[in-house]
Parts: C-alpha cells; structure tokens; sequence
C-alpha cells in the first residue's frame, strides 16, 4: 500500500473527503469511516463499475501540491485498526509550504 500524508491546506482536502465518502457511501460501496481521520491519499480497491467511478462529481479540480518526502509504510491490520510502521523515509529535498 502506498500512503502519501498530507499537510497544509487541509480543510480543503478534509471537505473533499467528505463529499467523497457521501457519494461512495450513496453507492453502497463502503461505509463512512467513523474513526479519526489523517490526512493522505493511497490507492484503494472498489468492487463497482469503473464507469460509476468515473462519473462521480466530488468537486475535484485542477490542483497543485508538493511533495517534500516520500515514507514506506509497512501496513498491519490488527482488530482495533491498521497499525502503520515507517520502513523507509525518501527525502524530495523541498520544504513543504505552510
């Protein structure tokens, strides 16, 4: 699993996840995560019509972010969630912005 943490403008990026998970939810994909939330983006699995993915309208435009590193995860589920252990961190060298 790769898993990019996200910071900065995280109310933007909260309020798409959001619209997100009503419209998945709306679809009988999932169910709305309950838990806290941390800020990433990662691959996922759907077992839905690629051409409904493809026809969601979450509000997602045209947007520019940077990427300051790069960190492995190692992904262990476990009965009270995933447990996410840091194998490796990669250094872009860019500093993110506030």
């Amino acid at each position: 699993m790769i898993w990019v943490g996200l910071g900065g403008e995280l109310a933007r990026f909260t309020s798409l996840r959001g619209r997100a998970d009503d419209v998945m939810a709306g679809l009988g994909v999932f169910q709305r995560w309950r838990g806290p939330f941390w800020p990433h983006l990662g691959p996922g699995r759907c077992r839905c019509d690629l051409v409904t993915l493809r026809d969601m309208d979450v509000g997602v435009s045209d947007t520019d972010f940077e990427v300051a590193e790069l960190v492995l995860n190692r992904n262990e589920p476990g009965p009270k969630g995933a447990k996410f252990t840091p194998l490796r961190t990669i250094s872009l060298g860019r500093t993110p912005r506030p």
